[in-house]
């Protein structure tokens, strides 16, 4: 027989061999390089009494709830990130909070020039994520109001857009 072949168990146990000593020669020198201990972390700092008054990060000009430029009463209208209501409509949201979203389901609709909202009642918040029941609840909104396009404001009590009413 010819001993120069070698056999399939012989070559698996040299590749076990060079892989253990690979190993070996990666991480034998990252254990004995961490000579030093880790940092300890900060001591605890307690909270201030709550309702204590908080220190301002940024000065009340600066802020974004005071606008920088514009005017002060914007006309109504959806920007599309920003409603901008009337007061009419902005009761008939606290309403539908009273009334229709006590139950915490419905969809309270604008339409985009802030002036007029309607309401679809859900009876369950399956109707809330349903893409067939939003378009169908835009498109009667639409229908009801003289064809002026809606937006979903809010999805029971969930607001989805950044708002602002004005008088």
């Amino acid at each position: 027989m010819n001993r120069d072949v070698e056999s399939p168990r012989g070559k698996h146990a040299s590749i076990a061999v060079a892989s253990a000593l690979l190993l070996t020669a990666f991480l034998v020198p990252v254990a004995y390089g961490q000579t030093k201990e880790p940092e300890k972390p900060a001591d605890f700092k307690a909270m201030e009494a709550p309702g204590g008054n908080a220190p301002l990060t940024t000065a009340p000009g600066a802020s974004l709830i005071t606008p920088a430029t514009g005017p002060v009463n914007p006309r109504p209208g959806f920007t599309g990130s920003k409603m901008v209501m009337t007061q009419a409509v902005w009761r008939d949201y606290v309403r539908y909070l009273q009334n229709d979203a006590a139950i915490g389901y419905g969809l309270f609709m604008i339409t985009v020039d802030g002036a007029s909202s309607d309401v679809k009642a859900c009876k369950n918040y399956a109707c809330q994520i349903s893409p067939v029941t939003r378009s169908t609840a835009l498109s009667e909104c639409q229908a009801k109001l003289r064809n002026r396009r809606c937006v979903v404001f809010a999805e029971g009590r969930d607001i989805k857009y950044a708002y602002q009413v004005v008088p």
